[in-house]
Order: C-alpha cells, then structure tokens, then sequence
C-alpha cells in the first residue's frame, strides 16, 4: 500500500489499525500500520524522529519538534503548552481536559510526572528525588487513573520495574498524589481493556497475566504464555485481541489465551505501538 503520512491515517477505510515501530538499523526506527485483518499494511511516510510520544488513549502522536498534537482520528494538528518542549513522554486524558508528561524542567536532570492542564505544570510525583527512573504515563479509558512505571536507578533492562496507579481525583491535591498510588505492581508492560474493567499485563519471561481493575485494586483472573518478547502489548479496540511482539512478528492473543493468530512477520523487529480505530465516516 502506498505510504500514508501520519495527518492521513484519518483517511483510511474504518476499520482497527495498529501501529507499530519497525527497528532499520543503529538507532532508526520507521512506523508502519496494519488493519487488523490484515489486508492493509504500509509504512507511515513521516520522519519518526518527530514523533516522541501517543497519548494514552492511542489517537494522538505528538511532535517534539514543533510542539504540536496530531489527532489521527481526524487529521488536525494543536498546538502544545511551551513548557511541553521540556517533556519526553506525554498522555492525553480520555477527556482532553488533562496532560501527563514525564518532563524535565528548568533544564534540571530529573523526570517528574506533570498534569498540565494549567498555565504551568504541577508535580504530582518527583522520581528524582528517590534516584528512580520513571517512564510510561497513561489514562484509564474513563479517566479515572493514571498509571506510570517507576524503577530503581540502574535496574537491570527494567526487571526491577513496578507499575503504579493513583486516582486522577489527587489532581485536586496534587501534592497527595505520590502517597495515594497503588504499587508497586512488578510487571514490564501492560494494557487497558477497552472498557477499564481489566488489565493485561507482560513480565519479563515472557509471561500474560490479565487482572480484574476495582478501584486501584488488581486481582488475577487469567494466566498464560504465549512467548511475548519483553515489549509492548495493546488491547484492541473492540476487546477481542491483545497485541504483541515475538520473533520479528506480532501476534494476537484472546484475552483469555486460547486463541492466537498471526497479525505480521517483517525481517526485522517489530513492536507493538498503538490501536487506533478509524471510524464509519
């Protein structure tokens, strides 16, 4: 298929698309899309070096160059605040009332995470301030959390990760913030469910475990293997697949492990980035 540029993506057919990094070598990385049956792929045409962070809800890409947003559900740039430009990893609230970013401010080596829904930012947690290396902020689908991973200085390729959640009501007391979050969780990577009721999460080995979500509170529901590399994973849109990488390929996983399909196999590495689904127009 013909090389879609980012802002055009809002022109395909509908369908669920997911998005994906493609590893050419050194320190380059291209993007690529495909359709979840499978009939459409190609690569995204924009240089990726723009392109720092998608939001939380996996419908925006933003632009650390220009210090914009890019809606890809419709194709429209907005501009960012002008304190963004200090921010490495940025989410969007389901609401698109609020920012969480993981920043460093001032020029000073730290990375903190920010709700910047005001004029500057706020601090909700300083992972400097514990020699913490904090990374991966996001929204539940209904914007009632916020998750973000947090681990040790010098943690060996993240095995030491822990996964913390805190209510998004501390952002009225942004300095309870901190002290309110569940956690540590240890896994590496994890996904919403569509609806916010579970989460899928990755460890390390390779190992899948999906939790039942109640107010901040995880209990296991499901447990399987399906030899994942220790990358991303992405629940779909309509909640029948998770997404993940293995061997130069993605897979999909049902969410319970008794089915798995081949998505995409490249010569290369792959890894799983974001859902996106283009609706009926």
């Amino acid at each position: 298929a013909t090389s879609p540029l980012l802002s055009q993506i809002s022109q395909l057919p509908a369908c669920q698309y997911l998005i994906f990094r493609i590893a050419t070598g050194g320190y380059d990385t291209d993007w690529g899309i495909i359709s979840l049956d499978g009939e459409y792929k190609a690569r995204i045409a924009d240089t990726s070096e723009d392109v720092i962070s998608f939001s939380g809800n996996g419908v925006h890409a933003i632009s650390w160059r220009e210090s914009r947003m890019l809606d890809l559900q419709t194709g429209n740039y907005e501009p960012l605040p002008d304190f963004a430009l200090n921010c490495e990893e940025m989410s969007l609230s389901p609401d698109a009332r609020n920012w969480i970013g993981f920043c460093v401010p001032d020029d000073v080596s730290s990375m903190e995470i920010y709700d910047l829904s005001g004029d500057k930012p706020i601090a909700l947690t300083d992972c400097a301030a514990h020699m913490d290396f904090c990374s991966g902020p996001s929204w539940s689908p209904d914007g009632g959390w916020i998750t973000y991973f947090q681990s040790p200085a010098g943690a060996y390729q993240g095995h030491e990760t822990g996964m913390f959640i805190m209510s998004a009501d501390c952002l009225t007391h942004p300095a309870d913030c901190e002290a309110s979050a569940f956690g540590p969780f240890n896994v590496s990577f994890f996904s919403w469910s569509p609806d916010g009721l579970s989460l899928a999460t990755l460890w390390w080995d390779g190992s899948m475990n999906i939790y039942d979500f109640d107010q901040g509170r995880l209990s296991l529901s499901n447990s399987f293997l399906p030899d994942a590399d220790d990358c991303p994973i992405a629940w779909s849109p309509d909640g029948e697949w998770i997404a993940y990488s293995f061997s130069n390929s993605i897979y999909l996983s049902s969410p319970n492990g008794d089915q798995t399909q081949l998505l995409l196999h490249e010569d290369v590495d792959v890894v799983v980035v974001r859902w996106i689904e283009i609706p009926e127009r």
